[in-house]
């Protein structure tokens, strides 16, 4: 095999194990995670900005019941 046949064979890579990122998260600053919300949830909030914010409330709330 010539030097220029080797650069032509390409090894075989195992991808099964990797993990593939959301493919809009490079678009997003600060993205951490996706959650995929149900229609009846999504409309209940009104947008997807509500729902980090009430999560947060509930948060908080769960603070002070464990709390007393």
């Amino acid at each position: 095999m010539s030097d220029e046949d080797s650069e032509l064979v390409i090894p075989e890579t195992d991808f099964s194990q990797g993990i593939q990122p959301h493919r809009y998260a490079r678009l997003q600053s600060g993205y951490r995670y996706a959650v995929y919300l149900d229609q009846d949830l999504l409309k209940h909030f009104g947008s997807p900005k509500a729902v980090p914010a009430a999560l947060r409330a509930l948060v908080e709330a769960s603070k002070h019941v464990h709390a007393a």
